[in-house]
């Protein structure tokens, strides 16, 4: 009996299902379809992950922010976006030098406890910066300006409560050496992005939003 390639015989696994006996020598043999093996991460091996440049990088993290609707996601979004080296960090909000925590506590009542949000950006411009000797468009200064419309967890004749929140933010981006590279594997890049705003300066304006449809 020719056994076809893609099986083969297993003559000790007496649970399999498909059975049969060789003509030549009549013994039992156990016979099953040849499993794929499954993929394995060397396909992947010098796999780049690109990271965005500080346009997009700044307005992700903004939206992230500004759509958090759980104190985790909040604290997640915030961690990610601001440095928590304090020694080096500076933050003005609506004219006012503040801490970390007093910002963190701004933000949180801007856009936080909310049902949903929409961002939309109006402009953007962004400066590259130095890492190191060579100029990078993944760090620098960033300036933008966006609009948000907030919807609360209020509910007022069977339409959510909406705020208007209107901001212009500059803010100086670097790659933060406080945060260090976790373990990957071998060959696969870009999964890592250390960079953290280390200036802030944004004014806000929030303001019952009086467009809505409703």
């Amino acid at each position: 009996m020719t056994i076809p390639r893609h099986l083969y015989a297993l003559p000790r696994l007496q649970s399999m299902l498909i059975k049969g006996h060789d003509p030549c020598t009549r013994r039992r043999i156990f016979l099953v379809p040849l499993v794929p093996r499954p993929p394995s991460y060397s396909k992947f091996v010098n796999m780049a992950i690109v990271l965005p440049q500080l346009g997009p990088w700044a307005e992700s993290h903004i939206q992230t922010i500004t759509q958090a609707t759980t104190q985790e996601s909040f604290n997640e979004a915030f961690d990610a976006f601001v440095t928590k080296d304090e020694s080096h960090l500076e933050i003005t909000f609506n004219g006012v030098s503040v801490t970390r925590d007093e910002y963190k506590a701004r933000l949180k009542g801007e856009a936080f406890d909310e049902a949903g949000a929409s961002v939309q950006y109006n402009g953007i411009a962004t400066v590259p910066g130095k890492d190191g000797n060579v100029t990078s468009n993944f760090i620098g200064e960033a300036g933008i300006f966006y609009t948000a419309i907030i919807a609360e967890g209020i509910v007022i004749r069977d339409a959510p409560v909406e705020r208007r929140l209107t901001s212009s933010i500059n803010i100086s981006v670097k790659n933060d050496p406080t945060i260090h590279k976790p373990a990957t594997l071998p060959g696969i890049r870009g999964f890592f992005d250390p960079r953290r705003a280390f200036k802030i300066n944004q004014v806000v304006a929030n303001v019952p939003n009086t467009t809505s449809s409703t």
